[in-house]
């Protein structure tokens, strides 16, 4: 009862600046018994943990919401909590909670939901290598976003598209599915995606020896990824200008960026892209 009335004081005290005290009302609400303010500041918690990358204290509050949720808000949250286990490199536990994502998204008949589960899924197997099974996957996805007529959808596939070929070294297929991507998110101005497919377009110039291009382009992305305070993805594109740097014989400005790159990557906690750092 206690916790439930601190809960009440704190969101009419801090209804300016609710956003910096979403941990402690999480904190006083989880021990209330008051069920929706448990579950709408638990979700709050998680989202605002993983925003930040937080991803191991994301997991924690994801992990205590899912048993609260009805079917469809199970079904979000279960990706959710997929992603960042995607991100601390857990991707056993990442595909088993895609999984059941769809598989719950199919009993509901949530044709959406199994098209974002079917994505995840792709990414965690394109993640491990398993080609044929993430263009399965996709392939699947982008037949449910197209007959939904949901473009963002599609945009989602058509980048993992590209990303698959230009990891079999298909680069002209890679170009051409990033651009359709690319011309997907401009129409839905996201700039996050839009960084990260300047990104991969980037990558592409690099395996085709064009590296004035992807210097370019790389410097595109980390303006974009600079704009939106994404530190992932800062970390990632001085990464990617750093191979650069190395191609062209600029030592000392790869070993700078690739020092920036490490601490940023260790600060999301990621070990995939600390590993990129470090290769």
């Amino acid at each position: 009862m206690l916790h439930g009335r601190v809960g009440e004081y704190l969101e009419r005290t801090e209804a300016d600046n609710l956003e910096h005290a979403i941990p402690l009302l999480e904190h006083h609400y989880w021990r209330s018994d008051r069920e929706e303010k448990k579950r709408e500041y638990l979700w709050k918690a998680a989202e605002a943990a993983q925003a930040a990358y937080a991803n191991k204290a994301a997991v924690a509050y994801y992990e205590r919401l899912v048993p609260l949720l009805t079917d469809e808000e199970c079904l979000r949250a279960r990706l959710a909590l997929g992603k960042a286990y995607e991100l601390t490199g857990d991707w056993t536990r990442a595909a088993e909670l895609d999984e059941a994502a769809l598989a719950l998204a199919r009993d509901i008949g949530d044709r959406r939901g199994e098209a974002e589960a079917l994505a995840a899924l792709a990414e965690v197997a394109r993640k491990q290598g398993r080609y044929e099974e993430a263009s399965e996957r996709i392939d699947g996805a982008r037949a449910l976003f197209t007959e939904l007529d949901d473009e963002a959808g599609i945009g989602v596939v058509l980048h993992l598209s590209g990303t698959i070929a230009a990891q079999r070294g298909n680069y002209d297929e890679a170009r051409a599915r990033y651009l359709e991507s690319f011309a997907i998110r401009k129409r839905h101005d996201d700039r996050d995606q839009l960084g990260r497919l300047l990104s991969n377009l980037a990558i592409v110039a690099e395996y085709s020896s064009d590296f004035t291009e992807s210097r370019r382009l790389n410097e595109e992305a980390l303006a974009v990824r600079t704009s939106i305070g994404d530190r992932w993805a800062i970390a990632l594109s001085l990464n990617n200008l750093a191979v650069i740097d190395l191609y062209e014989r600029r030592y000392a400005e790869a070993a700078e960026r690739y020092e920036e790159s490490v601490a940023l990557a260790r600060e999301v906690g990621d070990p995939w892209l600390l590993s990129l750092a470090y290769c």
